[in-house]
């Protein structure tokens, strides 16, 4: 958890001394990429990556392109604010780095863009470190706009550094075929 530190001023501009901020008891802590993408590698938590054997990750290269720039990957493999879209070659994945113990929910909906052919196969799966934690097995399909899955994860146990990758299928062919899958965690606090 961040450390924040508060003062005083009164209406003459004196001011206290620093205290260390309090938590206090609210909203549990929120990621999703809507409001916590961005052109820096782990900002907010979130990493950028590839794998084309599935088990080494590589980091993505920032592109300034199109609305508001993109991470880039192996051909057109490339994720954006709230959208991806698979690589021939590569696994691509938007990667959630833990910065804390404790306990994560994860939910959110997954569909292909309106721009993507409704019949081409796309696959995608939620791993925790070297396990996958949704679908149970294999990649779930990502069915065509205005029709999307659903799916949450509860309770799972985080420790500091743990990553969560939202992986999308190497897909075989160099096509754009953009998904839309803005995934949100919620942290409960370990302590």
């Amino acid at each position: 958890a961040e450390r924040y530190e508060v003062r005083t001023v009164d209406g003459d501009g004196n001011r206290s001394s620093t205290v260390v901020a309090q938590n206090v008891p609210g909203d549990p802590e929120t990621h999703q990429p809507l409001g916590e993408f961005g052109p820096t590698q782990g900002c907010s938590c979130w990493k950028y990556e590839q794998s084309f054997d599935g088990h080494k990750y590589v980091e993505l290269t920032w592109q300034d392109g199109g609305y508001e720039g993109f991470w880039a990957g192996s051909g057109l493999g490339r994720i954006g604010r709230i959208w991806a879209q698979p690589s021939a070659a590569a696994e691509i994945a938007r990667t959630f780095i833990a910065a804390q113990d404790g306990s994560a929910n994860l939910s959110g909906e997954i569909q292909k863009d309106p721009s993507a052919e409704p019949n081409f196969p796309v696959f995608v799966r939620i791993e925790h470190g070297k396990d996958q934690i949704w679908p149970a097995s294999g990649w779930a399909a990502v069915p065509e706009f205005n029709s999307p899955l659903r799916y949450q994860v509860k309770d799972l146990t985080i420790r500091e550094g743990d990553a969560i990758r939202f992986v999308i299928q190497r897909s075989g062919e160099n096509r754009s075929e953009p998904i839309i899958w803005n995934p949100v965690i919620v942290i409960q606090d370990g302590k």
